[in-house]
């Protein structure tokens, strides 16, 4: 059983419709299997993961429609990719202001909760630079496991 992310911006069904028709997209069952794939888990799966998880419940789409499906996704700001040392990109449906950790031995990616939404609102609104719409703080570093593993 998938341990469900925290609501943080996370869109239901009738939610996630709406949101598509606003920005010119068709609300399609593929679609919505594919941000429904995303949106429940915690572990911002790379393409080939979500892909896995969707074709269970609808065998006909391809690997192809799931990184198109993200790819407007992200351009519609639905979901966020995350960086990574590896060469994967890793996602995440959850699109408010908010810090990662990214392991650089296996390329884990994990929310980081203990950074405070007011500190991440502190850099929006710090300097004479601009308007900043939004802020993506990733730290990098070797996570608990691989550091247990590596002793």
């Amino acid at each position: 059983m998938k341990k469900m992310k925290k609501d943080k911006g996370l869109l239901g069904e009738v939610q996630f419709s709406v949101h598509c028709r606003r920005h010119g997209l068709a609300s399609t069952h593929q679609r919505w299997a594919v941000y429904k794939e995303l949106a429940g888990t915690l572990k911002h799966p790379d393409a080939a993961t979500i892909y896995k998880g969707v074709k269970k419940r609808l065998p006909s789409i391809s690997l192809d429609t799931v990184y198109r499906t993200l790819r407007t996704f992200e351009s519609k700001g639905m979901v966020v990719a995350v960086t990574t040392i590896h060469e994967r990109t890793r996602y995440d449906a959850d699109v408010s202001d908010h810090a990662h950790f990214v392991c650089t031995q296996c390329g884990a990616v994990t929310d980081i909760d203990e950074i405070e939404e007011t500190d991440i609102n502190l850099l929006k609104n710090r300097g004479n630079f601009g308007k900043v719409s939004s802020v993506r703080v990733e730290l990098h570093g070797i996570c608990k496991e691989c550091s247990r593993r590596s002793q």
